[in-house]
């Protein structure tokens, strides 16, 4: 299968999208392909350049989108980054996973992730366990419930059965696959809370359930990472009043 990985970046991130990168050429040992949106960090094409040639990894594909600020000369945040990330690969993978730029795959994580897309044929969406680099577990899937007016959104903290099927995988550690990549799947192009969004078109689709691969873990910020700053006031703003307008939910 096609498989490729989308990343978006901001700048003081340098160091956790190389840790990232590292352990994504470590731990898959197929030809993929690396995506990377820089939203503000200095250029990045080098330091992906000089990872692959630490490892001898001539078979892996990179881009990094505004590298040179050819897209924006202003910050989008992760939702703008993942629609252009999304629009470019789309179409070309069988596969794509989407990754934050402090999410660390582990050993064995894309055999298993290979192996729930394989059991689960009638499912678009898949995640894994994201724990702590204490190995406490943060989420292992998304619980989504509209109610009064409300989208409340609650991370499920359990690991039981090999696969379990959720509401929704977050956009930090979600595998995207089969109807999710069709030409009318579009990643709303909002600075933050893209990841709510993106949940209630694909719900309109009836394809939002997702399945927990409870034997694959990802580790979130597994080296200490610097904020990204992406909850500013104004920003938060703006999508609260998108919710609002567009599906007239206001966001818990």
């Amino acid at each position: 299968m096609k498989i490729c990985f989308m990343i978006t970046t901001t700048n003081t991130r340098e160091e956790s999208l190389s840790w990232i990168v590292e352990h994504l050429i470590k731990y898959i040992n197929i030809p993929f392909a690396i995506y990377i949106y820089n939203d503000g960090a200095p250029p990045l094409k080098d330091i992906v350049s000089s990872l692959l040639n630490k490892y001898g990894r001539d078979d892996i594909y990179f881009a990094v989108l505004n590298d040179s600020r050819e897209i924006s000369l202003e910050k989008i945040g992760c939702g703008g980054g993942r629609f252009h990330l999304f629009e470019r690969v789309k179409l070309n993978y069988e596969i794509v996973v989407s990754l934050d730029d402090d999410m660390q795959i582990t050993e064995g994580w894309y055999e298993k992730i290979i192996e729930a897309i394989n059991a689960f044929p009638n499912h678009s969406f898949f995640s894994c366990v994201v724990k702590g680099p204490n190995e406490v577990v943060q989420r292992a899937g998304s619980g989504m419930l509209i109610q009064d007016g409300i989208l409340y959104r609650f991370e499920h903290t359990f690991i039981n059965e090999k696969y379990h099927v959720a509401e929704w995988g977050p956009f930090g550690c979600l595998i995207l696959c089969r109807r999710a990549l069709q030409p009318d799947v579009k990643v709303p192009g909002l600075y933050v809370r893209e990841d709510d969004a993106f949940y209630l078109e694909m719900k309109k689709l009836g394809i939002n359930e997702t399945v927990i691969v409870n034997d694959a873990v990802a580790i979130h910020r597994a080296i200490p990472t610097y904020e990204s700053n992406l909850r500013i006031p104004e920003k938060m703003k703006e999508a609260e009043q998108y919710f609002l307008n567009k599906y007239g939910l206001i966001l818990h």
